[in-house]
């Protein structure tokens, strides 16, 4: 029996007995050249690794850019800004809107609203009309509790007549006493305005709000024809505009009593100077006055500005800086 592996190491051999099949020679070739060729791409690599061109060189060891380690340096003092907003009133307004409605009418409703927000009074002007009825501005300090009427005597008649007064009357009579020449007086002022005299040549109570100052302005303006007297609100102020302006509970110890600010009106393009005045804290905040520098005009009344509010001089902080050593 011949031995299966002897036999089969014959054919394996070829016929010339030790060269092998053509296709197997083949093979080997191909072999043999394929781990040349990986062995001569690994030295290539590694002999990279070690060889640099001079473009390499140079790139590689040239200064880094400019940093932070060589920016110059600069002595300043630096302040931070607050920016927020305000509103423009009076830190002293009246409401002119009667609480109660007309003798006769059954529901009280604003028939006229003359004036917007920002406008300017003189004594005698109508500041708003209820239910057909006149509401005039005088000026004065006592505030209209009773209806004046002819024999009538107090403090609260001498003001009425100084009032009319200044809205353009001439009154005779004797100070605090309302006789014939205080009632001619009022009728005038109810007709030069275009109504008629009130009868029994009094001043109803309610037809009059008065304010503590020569000339008005309205700063707040919201009464529409039409609705209730009780859903308007019209304000007077009394004295200059000033800005109000709510501050955080963590700002209110930190803002200083004449600090410069800097206010904008956009929807009148107008700008202001000013300096923080009082400053009240509260529980969840409290309010900056702001005292303009010049008088605000009526246009400002009721506007809803920016105020730009500098770092006080105890919160400025002066960065002294040395020129750092560069690497």
């Amino acid at each position: 029996m011949v031995d299966e592996q002897v036999v089969e190491a014959q054919l394996s051999a070829g016929p010339d007995g030790g060269g092998g099949s053509p296709l197997a020679r083949r093979r080997r070739g191909l072999a043999a050249i394929l781990v040349i060729a990986v062995l001569a791409a690994a030295a290539g690599f590694v002999a990279g690794q070690f060889v640099t061109s001079p473009a390499e060189v140079a790139a590689r060891t040239k200064p880094p850019p400019p940093s932070i380690i060589t920016v110059p340096v600069e002595e300043r003092v630096v302040a931070d800004t607050m920016v927020t907003r305000g509103r423009v009133g009076a830190v002293s307004t009246t409401s002119v809107v009667p609480t109660r409605q007309p003798p006769g009418v059954v529901e009280a409703l604003i028939t006229r609203a003359p004036h917007r927000a920002g406008s300017r009074l003189d004594p005698g002007d109508v500041v708003v009309e209820v239910s057909g009825q006149p509401v005039f501005f005088l000026p004065g300090r006592i505030p209209a509790y009773r209806d004046l009427r002819p024999g009538a005597r107090g403090p609260d008649v001498r003001q009425l007549q100084e009032a009319l007064r200044r809205a353009g009357s001439r009154v005779t009579d004797r100070a605090g006493q309302f006789g014939a020449s205080t009632s001619a007086a009022v009728r005038r002022l109810f007709v030069s305005q275009g109504y008629p005299d009130p009868g029994r040549g009094g001043m109803p109570m309610w037809n009059v709000v008065y304010v503590d100052t020569q000339s008005a302005t309205v700063v707040v303006a919201k009464a529409v024809v039409g609705e209730p007297a009780e859903n308007a609100e019209v304000q007077l102020a009394s004295g200059d505009l000033v800005v109000f302006v709510d501050v955080a509970p963590a700002m209110t110890g930190v803002l200083d009593t004449g600090v410069a600010v800097e206010l904008t009106a956009e929807m009148i393009d107008r700008t202001a100077t000013g300096r923080v005045g009082e400053v009240t804290a509260g529980e969840g905040g409290g309010t900056a006055t702001i005292a303009p520098d010049a008088v605000l005009g009526p246009a400002w009344a009721g506007q809803d500005v920016r105020v730009e509010i500098g770092a006080s001089a105890a919160e400025a902080r002066s960065w002294r800086c040395r020129s750092p050593r560069s690497r």
